[in-house]
């Protein structure tokens, strides 16, 4: 068995990430730090296809928080 979890993002996310951080804590700390990297399910889903990680191997469990409107 190996466990892990991933953090993925929708693109808008991403591209607003440092005005977001700047008014966040949480996802500041979240995202800048030594092992953070951005994905999106897209690239989640790709990367693992490329790997031959299947849906059958794990399971999926995705959640989210809260980001204000104005934040985005």
């Amino acid at each position: 068995m190996i466990d892990f979890h991933v953090h993925v993002y929708p693109p808008e996310i991403i591209k607003n990430a440092e005005k977001i951080s700047s008014r966040e804590p949480y996802f500041n700390a979240l995202t800048h730090n030594k092992v953070h990297r951005w994905a999106t399910v897209d690239e989640l889903l790709s990367t693992m296809t490329e790997n031959g990680v299947t849906l059958c191997d794990f399971r999926l469990c995705v959640s989210g928080f809260r980001i204000v409107p104005d934040l985005q």
